[in-house]
Protein backbone atom coordinates (compact mmCIF):
# COMPACT_ATOMS: atom_id res chain seq x y z
CA UNK A 1 0.00 0.00 0.00
CA UNK A 2 1.47 2.98 -1.17
CA UNK A 3 1.45 5.77 1.48
CA UNK A 4 -0.38 8.81 1.75
CA UNK A 5 -0.84 12.18 3.59
CA UNK A 6 -3.10 12.24 6.03
CA UNK A 7 -6.16 14.83 5.35
CA UNK A 8 -6.01 14.31 1.97
CA UNK A 9 -8.96 11.93 1.98
CA UNK A 10 -12.29 12.64 4.19
CA UNK A 11 -11.27 11.82 7.23
CA UNK A 12 -12.68 14.09 9.93
CA UNK A 13 -11.05 13.79 13.36
CA UNK A 14 -13.09 13.11 16.31
CA UNK A 15 -12.73 16.11 19.18
CA UNK A 16 -12.12 12.97 21.05
CA UNK A 17 -9.89 10.43 20.23
CA UNK A 18 -8.90 6.80 21.90
CA UNK A 19 -5.66 8.31 23.35
CA UNK A 20 -7.67 11.19 25.04
CA UNK A 21 -9.59 8.98 27.04
CA UNK A 22 -6.79 6.75 28.39
CA UNK A 23 -5.64 6.07 31.49
CA UNK A 24 -2.30 6.54 33.23
CA UNK A 25 -2.31 2.67 33.62
CA UNK A 26 -3.52 1.74 29.80
CA UNK A 27 -0.54 4.72 28.85
CA UNK A 28 2.03 2.78 30.70
CA UNK A 29 1.00 -0.81 29.34
CA UNK A 30 0.98 0.78 25.71
CA UNK A 31 4.61 2.12 26.46
CA UNK A 32 6.04 -1.70 27.22
CA UNK A 33 8.87 -2.30 25.27
CA UNK A 34 9.69 1.39 24.27
CA UNK A 35 12.27 3.37 25.59
CA UNK A 36 12.68 7.45 25.66
CA UNK A 37 14.20 9.10 22.85
CA UNK A 38 17.10 11.24 23.50
CA UNK A 39 17.95 12.42 19.67
CA UNK A 40 15.09 11.99 16.81
CA UNK A 41 17.83 11.89 14.17
CA UNK A 42 19.58 8.88 15.78
CA UNK A 43 16.59 6.77 15.24
CA UNK A 44 16.06 4.52 12.36
CA UNK A 45 13.97 5.15 9.42
CA UNK A 46 11.42 2.28 9.69
CA UNK A 47 11.13 2.06 13.18
CA UNK A 48 7.92 2.10 15.69
CA UNK A 49 7.43 5.22 17.37
CA UNK A 50 4.70 6.53 19.86
CA UNK A 51 4.84 10.35 21.34
CA UNK A 52 3.74 12.88 23.89
CA UNK A 53 2.53 15.88 22.22
CA UNK A 54 3.45 18.65 24.98
CA UNK A 55 2.21 21.73 23.03
CA UNK A 56 -0.05 22.06 26.11
CA UNK A 57 0.21 22.26 29.48
CA UNK A 58 -1.33 18.84 29.54
CA UNK A 59 0.77 15.61 27.32
CA UNK A 60 -1.64 14.36 25.03
CA UNK A 61 -0.16 10.46 24.36
CA UNK A 62 -0.60 9.67 20.88
CA UNK A 63 -0.05 5.85 19.29
CA UNK A 64 2.53 7.44 16.43
CA UNK A 65 3.24 4.86 13.83
CA UNK A 66 6.59 4.00 11.50
CA UNK A 67 9.10 6.68 11.34
CA UNK A 68 9.48 7.18 7.94
CA UNK A 69 11.17 10.43 7.11
CA UNK A 70 13.69 12.86 9.37
CA UNK A 71 13.29 16.97 8.89
CA UNK A 72 15.55 17.58 11.95
CA UNK A 73 15.37 20.43 13.38
CA UNK A 74 11.36 20.73 12.65
CA UNK A 75 9.50 17.80 11.79
CA UNK A 76 9.84 13.90 11.55
CA UNK A 77 7.11 11.96 9.30
CA UNK A 78 5.07 8.88 10.72
CA UNK A 79 3.46 6.64 8.64
CA UNK A 80 -0.29 5.62 10.74
CA UNK A 81 -2.99 2.88 10.45
CA UNK A 82 -3.69 2.57 6.11
CA UNK A 83 -0.07 3.66 5.96
CA UNK A 84 -1.31 7.33 6.41
CA UNK A 85 0.94 9.96 7.04
CA UNK A 86 1.72 12.92 9.34
CA UNK A 87 4.28 14.94 10.62
CA UNK A 88 4.93 15.53 14.27
CA UNK A 89 7.01 18.81 15.62
CA UNK A 90 10.18 17.57 17.03
CA UNK A 91 10.66 20.76 19.49
CA UNK A 92 7.33 19.57 20.98
CA UNK A 93 7.40 15.89 21.34
CA UNK A 94 8.98 13.44 23.70
CA UNK A 95 8.98 10.33 21.49
CA UNK A 96 9.68 6.50 22.57
CA UNK A 97 10.66 4.12 19.84
CA UNK A 98 10.00 0.59 20.26
CA UNK A 99 12.46 -2.05 21.69
CA UNK A 100 14.79 -3.98 19.66
CA UNK A 101 14.07 -7.17 21.37
CA UNK A 102 16.63 -9.12 19.61
CA UNK A 103 19.48 -6.91 20.22
CA UNK A 104 18.21 -6.61 23.86
CA UNK A 105 17.62 -10.40 24.63
CA UNK A 106 21.70 -10.39 23.08
CA UNK A 107 23.05 -7.52 25.70
CA UNK A 108 21.59 -9.63 28.61
CA UNK A 109 22.58 -12.62 27.02
CA UNK A 110 25.84 -11.25 27.25
CA UNK A 111 25.76 -9.93 30.73
CA UNK A 112 24.62 -13.02 31.81
CA UNK A 113 27.56 -14.90 30.42
CA UNK A 114 29.76 -12.51 31.90
CA UNK A 115 28.47 -12.66 35.74
CA UNK A 116 28.54 -16.61 34.90
CA UNK A 117 32.07 -16.23 33.82
CA UNK A 118 32.70 -14.04 37.27
CA UNK A 119 30.86 -16.45 39.59
CA UNK A 120 32.87 -19.25 38.13
CA UNK A 121 36.48 -17.43 38.62
CA UNK A 122 34.95 -16.46 42.33
CA UNK A 123 33.81 -20.40 42.92
CA UNK A 124 37.45 -21.42 42.18
CA UNK A 125 38.92 -18.51 44.05
CA UNK A 126 36.86 -19.22 47.27
CA UNK A 127 37.90 -23.51 47.04
CA UNK A 128 41.66 -22.20 46.68
CA UNK A 129 40.87 -20.21 50.04
CA UNK A 130 39.15 -22.97 51.53
CA UNK A 131 42.17 -25.69 50.32
CA UNK A 132 44.75 -22.63 52.26
CA UNK A 133 42.31 -22.66 55.34
CA UNK A 134 42.12 -26.31 55.81
CA UNK A 135 46.56 -26.43 55.14
CA UNK A 136 46.53 -23.37 58.10
CA UNK A 137 44.69 -24.83 60.82
CA UNK A 138 46.79 -28.30 59.89
CA UNK A 139 49.56 -25.91 60.42
CA UNK A 140 48.12 -24.67 63.19
CA UNK A 141 47.58 -27.64 64.88
CA UNK A 142 51.27 -28.80 64.73
CA UNK A 143 52.53 -25.29 66.02
CA UNK A 144 50.24 -26.25 68.77
CA UNK A 145 51.25 -29.64 69.25
CA UNK A 146 55.11 -28.87 69.44
CA UNK A 147 54.44 -25.85 71.66
CA UNK A 148 52.15 -28.16 74.13
CA UNK A 149 55.38 -30.61 73.50
CA UNK A 150 57.75 -27.92 74.70
CA UNK A 151 55.92 -26.77 77.21
CA UNK A 152 54.92 -30.38 78.77
CA UNK A 153 58.63 -31.25 78.52
CA UNK A 154 59.69 -27.74 80.34
CA UNK A 155 57.34 -28.50 83.06
CA UNK A 156 58.74 -32.08 84.19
Amino acid sequence: MEPHKLGSDNYKRPHETKTDLMTKPEIKEQLINYEKVDDITKVNIGTRMKYFDIKTSTPKFRFGGILTNIHAPEYVVLAGKGNKTFSVQIATTIFFKETNVIALRKEYDNIILKIEEKYRETKKKLKTYEKSIEELKKENEKLKNYIRSRYTNTNK
